[in-house]
């Protein structure tokens, strides 16, 4: 004989599944290591750690230049970049995932630069 579920434990049921199904952070596609697209692009990369931290390497000399970051990604069009030295202004770049290519997108400027997972 089956016995009715108690109110409480079937919406708290309900709401472990819901907060299983959409984690809310957006990060899972971003996570990995981006490189700049094109050959006249300066030797950078994006990684994107699943803790919500970031890590941009610019190669442009002979020391590398490191840039620690926290980032968040809004909806599914928007990332912001909170830089961790506090030295460099915040990034709120639009973006666009589409399977190995990201786009990010500057509003201010207009200019976009494509990156690809390595």
């Amino acid at each position: 004989m089956l016995r009715p579920v108690p109110r409480r434990l079937l919406l708290l049921a309900i709401f472990a599944l819901a907060a299983g199904a959409c984690r809310g952070d957006g990060r899972g596609p971003y996570v990995g290591t981006w490189r700049a697209a094109g050959a006249d692009t300066l030797d950078m990369r994006y990684q994107f750690f699943a803790d919500g931290t970031a890590r941009i390497v610019e190669r442009a000399r002979d020391e590398p230049q490191v840039y620690e970051a926290r980032y968040a990604i809004i909806g599914d069009s928007v990332l912001t970049l909170q830089w961790i030295d506090g030295a460099t202004d915040d990034g709120r770049f639009r973006i666009r995932l589409d399977g190995d290519t990201l786009r990010l997108e500057n509003p201010a400027s207009g200019q976009t630069n494509a990156w690809v997972r390595l």
